[in-house]
C-alpha cells in the first residue's frame, strides 16, 4: 500500500514540480509576461496564467475563468485576493493546481468555497481568517497543505479529507468551532494539523494515516477518543497534548515510536494499549495523565525518555520494559498512588528523582544489575518501610532516600564507596544503618534529623568517624535481629 501510495504521488506531481521549479528559475525572464485580461491581473509562465489579483474591490461571488487570453489558469498567486472584505464566494477552476501563500487571506465574508481536485498544493495562510467558511473538503491528490492555510476560520465546523494528501501542516490551527473531521482518503503526514481546535469532538478515520507528527491534535480539549488506523507508524511530539477529555487510546500495531509529551496532560486518560512494535517512548509522553491507573510497557521498548509518567497521580500498576537500561530522570515522580514497583534486571541505573514524591510507594525491588541510585531517586517516599540495596550498587546519590519517614533500617552493601549528601535526611523512623568499610565518602547531612539512629560498622572506618563528628551513636558489628 505504501509503495503504491508513493508511486501515485510521484506520477501526480512530476508535472507539478517541473512547472513550479521552472517558474522559480525563470521568473523575470522573457518567458514571464505581465498582462491584464478582463478584470484580472495575471502573469504568464511556461504557458500558464498565474492570477495576481483584480483591478477593483470585489463584491459578492468571484468566478475565476479557466483561461485568460487563451492561457489556462494554473495558479492563484501570493496575496491575489487578500483583504477582499466583500468577497462572499469563489469558483476556482479545475485547471488550477497551486493556491499560493495568502491568496485569500482575511476575506471575512468568504463562505462558499470548493477546492477542485486539480489543486496539488495550498500555500501558507491561503485562507487564514476567512471567518465565514463553514466546511472544507480536500478531494484531490495534494502534495502539501501548508501551515495556517485555514487557520482562524472561526465558523469552520467540518473538514473532509477524501483524497490523497502527502502532508498537512498546521492547516486548521485554531479553528475554534471545528467539530467534525472525516478522513476517508489517505494522509501521509499530519503536523500540527488540528492544533487548538477546542470544539473538535469527533474524528472519523476510515482511510489511512502514516505519520501523526508534532502537535497534530494538541489542545483539542473536547476530543474524547480517536481510533487510529493500522497504517500509523509514528506518533510525534505533543501529538495529543492537553486533550483533557481524552479517555482511552489503543496505539496501532505498527507504531514504532511515541514522541515527547505525546499524551501529556490528557487528564481523563484511563487506559493506554502499547503494542510490541514500539521501540521508543519520548520524555513526558504520559506525564500529568492524572486518571491513568495502569500502564504496560512492552519489552520491545529499548529507550524511554525522562519524566515518562511523572505526576500520574492515579497510577497504581506498571509493567516496565525488560529491554531498557535505566529508570530515567523523574520517570515516576509524583505518582502518588503507586504502591510497589519491580525494576527489571536489565536496569543499571535509577536516575535522579525517578520515584520522588511517590508517597504511597511501600516496596521496590532493586535488582543486582543496578550500579547507581541517583539524586532524590526515592525522596519523599513516606510509605517506604524497607529497601534492599543490592551488592552491585557503587554509589548512592544526594537526597536519594531523604524524607522517607517510614524507613526503619538500611544496609549499605560493601560495593558502595560513596553516600551523597542528605541521602537519608529526615528519615525520622530510621533506627539502624549498617555502613561497610568500603564507604570512604559520606556527604553532609546524610542522616540529619534521624534522631533514633544508631550507625553500625567497622572500628576505624569512615562510618565511625562520621558518627562521632555528628554525635550519632556508633556500634561495631551489626545490630541484633528483631
Amino acid at each position: 500500500m505504501r509503495k503504491f501510495y508513493t508511486l501515485v504521488f510521484s506520477l501526480s506531481f512530476l508535472f507539478f514540480f517541473t512547472f513550479v521549479l521552472d517558474a522559480a528559475q525563470k521568473k523575470g525572464k522573457k518567458q514571464t509576461e505581465q498582462n491584464q485580461g478582463q478584470t484580472f491581473l495575471y502573469e504568464v509562465d511556461e504557458g500558464f496564467a498565474g492570477i495576481m489579483g483584480v483591478r477593483e474591490a470585489i463584491t459578492g461571488d468571484l468566478d475565476i475563468p479557466d483561461r485568460i487570453d487563451g492561457y489556462p489558469v494554473g495558479a492563484i498567486l501570493k496575496g491575489a485576493f487578500a483583504n477582499q472584505g466583500r468577497l462572499t464566494g469563489v469558483r476556482i477552476p479545475d485547471t488550477v493546481f497551486f493556491i499560493q501563500e495568502e491568496a485569500f487571506l482575511n476575506c471575512p465574508k468568504l463562505q462558499n468555497l470548493t477546492i477542485p481536485k486539480s489543486v496539488k498544493q495550498i500555500g501558507p495562510k491561503a485562507f487564514e481568517n476567512c471567518r465565514s467558511i463553514e466546511s472544507v473538503e480536500l478531494s484531490g491528490i495534494l502534495y502539501k497543505v501548508e501551515g495556517n492555510a485555514f487557520a482562524g476560520c472561526g465558523k469552520l465546523n467540518s473538514v473532509v479529507i477524501s483524497g490523497l494528501v502527502e502532508r498537512i501542516e498546521s492547516a486548521f490551527y485554531n479553528c475554534p468551532n471545528l467539530r467534525s473531521v472525516v478522513i476517508s482518503g489517505s494522509v501521509g503526514e499530519m503536523d500540527g494539523t488540528f492544533q487548538n481546535c477546542t470544539s473538535l469532538e469527533e474524528i472519523d478515520i476510515s482511510g489511512s494515516i502514516t505519520t501523526i507528527q508534532s502537535d497534530a491534535f494538541r489542545g483539542c480539549t473536547s476530543l474524547k477518543s480517536i481510533t487510529l488506523p493500522d497504517s500509523v507508524a509514528w506518533i510525534g511530539d505533543r501529538a495529543f497534548e492537553g486533550c483533557a477529555l481524552f479517555e482511552s487510546i489503543e496505539i496501532p500495531a505498527f507504531v514504532r515510536g511515541i514522541g515527547k509529551r505525546a499524551f501529556q496532560g490528557c487528564a481523563s486518560l484511563t487506559s493506554v494499549t502499547i503494542p510490541s512494535s514500539v521501540e521508543q517512548i519520548g520524555e513526558n509522553a504520559f506525564s500529568d495523565c492524572r486518571s491513568l491507573s495502569t500502564l504496560a510497557i512492552p519489552d520491545s521498548v529499548i529507550a524511554i525518555g525522562n519524566s515518562v509518567c511523572s505526576d500520574c497521580t492515579s497510577l497504581e500498576n506498571v509493567k516496565y520494559s525488560n529491554s531498557v537500561k535505566e529508570i530515567n530522570y523523574r520517570a515516576f515522580q509524583g505518582c502518588t498512588s503507586l504502591k510497589s514497583f519491580t525494576i527489571p534486571d536489565t536496569v543499571i541505573g535509577v536516575y535522579n528523582g525517578a520515584f520522588e514524591n511517590c508517597t504511597s510507594l511501600e516496596s521496590v525491588v532493586i535488582p543486582d544489575s543496578v550500579i547507581g541510585i541517583g539524586d532524590d531517586a526515592f525522596r519523599n517516599c513516606v510509605s517506604m518501610k524497607s529497601v534492599t540495596i543490592p551488592d552491585s550498587v557503587i554509589g548512592i546519590g544526594s537526597g536519594a532516600f531523604s524524607n522517607c519517614t517510614s524507613l526503619s533500617a538500611i544496609t549499605i552493601p560493601h560495593t558502595v564507596t560513596e553516600i551523597g549528601g542528605s541521602a537519608f535526611r529526615n528519615c525520622t523512623s530510621l533506627e539502624s544503618a549498617i555502613i561497610p568499610f568500603s564507604v570512604t565518602i559520606i556527604g553532609g547531612g546524610v542522616f540529619e534529623n534521624c534522631l533514633k539512629l544508631t550507625i553500625y560498622g567497622v572500628e576505624g572506618s569512615t562510618a565511625e568517624e562520621y558518627a562521632e563528628n555528628n554525635h550519632i551513636p556508633f556500634q561495631a558489628g551489626e545490630p541484633e535481629p528483631h
